[in-house]
């Protein structure tokens, strides 16, 4: 691994996407994206591209990677397809600290001024909703409502119309406390760690 700062997250690689046929586990930093055996860390690729190092890349069909804004690519098990062209490539999506998250073609991202974007995949429309205030945490999509918490702790529902369609916000919560780390989704609940509680949010 490059001895360089990075804060990004691995994610899991299906088997089908290796070239073993073995889960893999995705590393990226500033200068490349590599793809490694689960249960052996063995190297099975890497692609050199500069991306961001804190915001970490998303899957969803395809692997959608920070890299001047939100660049999509097709996942192979020998590599990233066409490299140098990418399938989709949105520069008005420029996520800060929170990673991007995808779904049903749509891509969702939070900029340093607290405003959420969301692009349309291989199209150019994108809306934009401010939020307000400064994000650590990766929001989370459950149904078709989208989780998003600020670093003071205020929450915001926002719910989702079809893809396309911009979002609107249908409540807001105060957790009292500051909130960093991104919620976790388990059991049917929704877990934050706010500065000094653990919480959990269910029917």
């Amino acid at each position: 691994r490059p001895k360089a700062e990075t804060w990004c997250s691995p994610i899991v690689i299906d088997a089908e996407y290796t070239t073993d046929k073995q889960p893999g586990i995705l590393l990226q930093c500033a200068s490349s994206i590599a793809l490694h055996r689960a249960d052996t860390g063995e190297s099975i690729w890497q692609e050199k591209i500069a991306c961001e190092s804190v915001p970490s890349v998303t899957f969803d069909n395809y692997l959608f990677v920070p890299a001047d804004g939100i660049r999509a690519f097709d996942i192979l098990p020998d590599g990233l397809k066409a490299i140098d062209a990418s399938v989709w490539h949105e520069s008005k999506l420029k996520p800060n600290s929170p990673s991007p998250v995808a779904a049903d073609g749509q891509v969702f991202v939070i900029n340093g001024a607290g405003v959420l974007s969301c692009g349309l995949l291989e199209t150019n429309n994108v809306w934009k909703l401010r939020l307000g205030g400064k994000f650590w945490a990766t929001p989370v999509l459950a149904g078709n409502h989208l989780y998003c918490i600020n670093a003071d702790g205020k929450s915001f529902v926002v719910e989702l119309g079809k893809p396309g369609e911009k979002g609107r916000i249908v409540a807001e919560n105060e957790f009292g406390e500051a909130v960093l780390g991104s919620p976790a989704v388990a059991d049917n609940g929704l877990f934050v760690r706010s500065h000094a509680h653990l919480w959990k949010i269910a029917k």
